[in-house]
């Protein structure tokens, strides 16, 4: 690895991405010219421009209309459809996507959601419980007829979602999952 890259690796360690310095830099002056053209465009008082108001997002100048690709967009998708053509009375969900997966099936469903992380938004069709989904506790065995964790479980017992760091946590929370699900 190159010292450059050392470099840059440590630098997002603290939260800024060098490879997205240069779009910010060039895409400010069309923010600007923007800016003032809205300004001089709503003099009639709608919708009024003040320098409080700004919030530059400058990384849409060169955005496309969304991103439709990656295995997480298309795990969500895939896993959705097989839950639609299931049409299970219930279904559980622990620590998958709000915004991807959680979002899809709700759109045909209810979900019940565990995550120990908490959770301030209300969302219709949306049961929520923050909870260490390593035990399961309050589930009984074979409960659960429909079950999810999209790309949460390796996640869990690092440490990162305020959880205890345990190496061990992620099979914790898959037998608990095999307790919950019917028995084959």
């Amino acid at each position: 690895m190159g010292i450059y890259s050392k470099i840059s690796n440590g630098i997002r360690l603290v939260g800024f991405d060098p490879s997205k310095f240069g779009p910010h830099v060039t895409n400010l002056p069309p923010f600007i010219r923007d800016s003032f053209v809205y300004r001089q465009a709503s003099i009639d008082g709608h919708f009024p421009l003040t320098l409080h108001d700004l919030k530059p997002i400058l990384l849409d100048y060169n955005s496309e209309a969304g991103e439709a690709s990656g295995h997480y967009f298309f795990q969500d998708l895939w896993a959705a459809r097989k839950i639609f053509e299931a049409r299970p009375a219930r279904h559980l969900d622990i620590g998958s996507r709000l915004d991807g997966f959680v979002a899809h099936v709700l759109s045909f469903m209810a979900v019940e959601v565990i995550d120990i992380r908490p959770l301030n938004s209300r969302v219709p069709g949306l049961t929520f419980k923050q909870a260490d989904a390593r035990m399961l506790m309050g589930i009984a065995d074979n409960a659960v007829e429909s079950l999810s964790s999209l790309h949460a479980v390796e996640h869990f017992g690092l440490g990162r979602y305020g959880d205890r760091v345990d190496p061990a946590a992620c099979f914790s929370a898959m037998r608990s999952m095999a307790r919950v699900l019917p028995s084959a």
